[in-house]
């Protein structure tokens, strides 16, 4: 099973990358798979994301809100797959992203096939908790919310080591500094009304995708985390996906509420 048919997405849909552990890996693969001869599939980011190499995307297109978008386009058109950002910040040697607004505007145009957005930052820990509400940065367009964590996490400390903004998931899980990372805990920091999903649109499907299988030792408390998020009433979220990206097998399993 590929990645595109593990997610379920079809042309035309915005999809927002969230979370921690493996975003840029995803969406770069992901848009590796949707290319087509005749469309556009553009990857992006609203945060920061570092300059993708030449296997990762065609091109790298600076844009600003006041560009023209058709004729950026239009000098696209050879070309079925662009980095869309707003300007190299060199001190952090990143790219800056470009607005919500900018991709709502994009999503118009019929040439484009998928628009792919890493939506969030997490310093390169495996699991976050967001600063709501003004992350993550999901524009109001998107169709499909990919919320990532990192296997490894669970059962290790809640530490700065482990987790991005740790001291707001203490907050969310109610768990204190250095104690281990239970499912429960992982649950409510991603279910939370201030957790992760917080700033997700109501119209978009929610999955979540658990990677680095290959780091966690008890996979069947990764299963277990999987099936309480699928079976909680309180959860938007419509399917959990086991991967390891960068393995050969990247896919391990799709599990989905029933």
């Amino acid at each position: 099973m590929n990645l595109k048919t593990a997610l379920g997405v079809h042309s035309g849909e915005v999809i927002a990358i969230i979370g921690a552990g493996g975003k840029t890996t995803l969406m770069f693969s992901l848009a590796q798979e949707l290319l087509t001869p005749s469309q556009l599939v553009i990857t992006t980011t609203t945060t920061k994301i570092y300059p993708p190499n030449s296997k990762e995307t065609c091109l790298v297109g600076f844009i600003q809100e006041k560009s023209n978008l058709k004729n950026l386009l239009d000098q696209c058109q050879d070309l079925p797959h662009v980095t869309l950002v707003s300007q190299y910040l060199k001190e952090k040697r990143k790219l800056a992203g470009i607005s919500p607004e900018v991709i709502s505007q994009l999503k118009r145009f019929s040439e484009v096939e998928n628009i792919l957005i890493e939506a969030d930052g997490a310093a390169r820990r495996p699991f976050k908790a967001p600063r709501f509400p003004y992350e993550p940065v999901v524009p109001s367009c998107t169709d499909k919310v990919i919320v990532m964590m990192g296997a490894e996490v669970i059962g290790k400390p809640l530490t700065s080591e482990y987790v991005f903004r740790w001291e707001i998931a203490s907050k969310l899980s109610e768990l204190a500094w250095g104690k281990p990372l239970t499912i429960e805990a992982i649950q409510k920091i991603l279910l939370h009304p201030q957790g992760l999903l917080a700033t997700s649109p109501s119209q978009a499907e929610i999955i979540l995708w658990i990677n680095k299988l290959d780091l966690q030792e008890d996979y069947a408390s990764v299963c277990s985390l999987a099936e309480k998020i699928l079976s909680s009433p309180q959860s938007p979220i419509q399917k959990v996906v086991l991967g390891q990206l960068k393995k050969a097998n990247s896919i391990v399993r799709v599990m989905e509420k029933i």
